[in-house]
């Protein structure tokens, strides 16, 4: 057995690993990166205003099944369209995700999440259990991969609309806030690229993190 100091130590070596990991693209990449999403905002800037809610929206409506990197998009909708505006696209997109995803789950039963989501996912979101189910599904709201599954989860076990839709709703306003100001903040100032770069890693990040989290917990 590891002595529990070099046990903590090994674990923060590898969750600064997948913190640092995530980064090295942008730096690497960064001469041609910066560039292509100047280009990318240029061209989502230039969309007629209704063009530009149009994509926000739906963009995020299929993030429930497709890997849509809703972040980056949310980010792009505050530079497009304004804090408000981008507030109200997201919000809409992010709801009808969650409504999407918690209809279909809740009517065809476990098979939707077999196909949707993954075992760890479901295994992670299941940990929750013994909280209250608005707080499971707030924690839940903002990250990667988990924000999916306990959707389709709250869908399975037939949670209450009145149970899963007030908590979504406020977690979806505060993430489309957050992140539509984001947006507009850093276009404004002139930072909109690492505004960008920051939207696209800290999922990332998350996602490494969670990894090395679970594999530390099962060499326990």
């Amino acid at each position: 057995m590891m002595h529990p100091r070099k046990n903590t130590s090994a674990l923060f070596w590898m969750i600064a690993l997948a913190l640092a990991v995530p980064a090295v693209p942008f730096v690497l990449l960064g001469w041609w990166l910066e560039p292509a999403i100047e280009s990318f905002a240029n061209a989502a800037a230039a969309m007629p205003l209704w063009q530009s809610a149009a994509v926000t929206i739906f963009g995020l409506a299929i993030d429930i099944f497709l890997p849509v990197p809703s972040s980056v998009l949310l980010t792009l909708a505050g530079q497009s369209l304004g804090a408000v505006q981008g507030t109200i696209a997201g919000w809409v997109g992010l709801n009808l995700s969650a409504a999407i995803g918690y209809w279909t789950s809740r009517k065809y039963g476990p098979a939707v999440i077999d196909r949707f989501s993954s075992t760890d996912a479901v295994a992670d979101v299941q940990q929750l259990r013994d909280w209250p189910v608005w707080w499971a599904l707030v924690a839940c709201r903002p990250l990667p991969i988990l924000a999916e599954a306990s959707v389709l989860i709250a869908g399975v076990n037939r949670v209450g609309p009145m149970n899963f839709w007030p908590p979504v709703l406020i977690a979806n306003l505060v993430i489309a806030v957050a992140y539509s100001w984001l947006g507009e903040f850093s276009a404004k100032h002139d930072w909109f690229v690492s505004a960008v770069v920051v939207s696209m890693v800290l999922p990332v990040m998350f996602v490494g993190v969670r990894y090395v989290w679970k594999r530390y917990r099962q060499g326990m």
